[in-house]
């Protein structure tokens, strides 16, 4: 069994902490607030969401081609 400082306990706490509330994007670690890093990962997941839904768009416009092919090919 490992013996831990106080403070890298504390700093373990921390961190699976914030892995359970899905804040850690690696971004933030050097930063000088905590704010900042708040501010920082909320963007993150703004760009995240907007990629899903680009992505959910564009697998949309290729499954109404397909459908579009397919009723071609039946004509």
């Amino acid at each position: 069994m490992q013996l831990l400082t106080a403070r890298e306990g504390r700093e373990r706490k921390d961190e699976r902490e914030e892995e359970r509330n899905g804040r850690v994007r690696g971004d933030c670690q050097c930063l000088p607030s905590p704010l900042v890093c708040l501010i920082n990962n909320a963007n993150v997941l703004e760009e995240e969401e907007e990629e899903e839904e680009e992505e959910e768009e564009e697998e949309e416009e290729e499954e109404e081609e397909e459908e579009e092919e397919e009723e071609d090919e039946e004509k």
